[in-house]
């Protein structure tokens, strides 16, 4: 890989928490959105839920660009409107660059 591509290249890290009595319908949610929406500039998302704190979950995703993920964001608005209020505020997003 070169180094242009190398130093664009970023990880996601994308932290929910469902309300209480919530947690099959938005583990049930989020599962589907990563794995079926179409996102230009992805290259891999895994899925994850706390161990020990059901109803908490994960994704790190790996994108092309930070600006490929920011432009997925903005896309991606209106169904998230939808699921906030079976959500414990909204999601938490970390920006992460790999040191090698």
């Amino acid at each position: 890989m070169d180094e242009g591509k190398r130093m664009d290249h970023v990880f996601v890290l994308i932290e929910i928490q469902a309300v209480a009595g919530h947690e099959d319908q938005i583990r049930e949610t989020f599962v589907h959105t990563i794995k079926t929406s179409h996102k230009p500039g992805i290259r891999s998302a895994q899925i994850f839920e706390h161990a020990s704190e059901p109803g908490r979950f994960y994704s790190l995703q790996e994108w092309e660009s930070e600006a490929a993920f920011r432009e997925h964001m903005t896309g991606s608005r209106e169904g998230l409107d939808s699921q906030m209020a079976m959500l414990r505020g909204a999601p938490s997003l970390t920006i992460l660059k790999s040191l090698g």
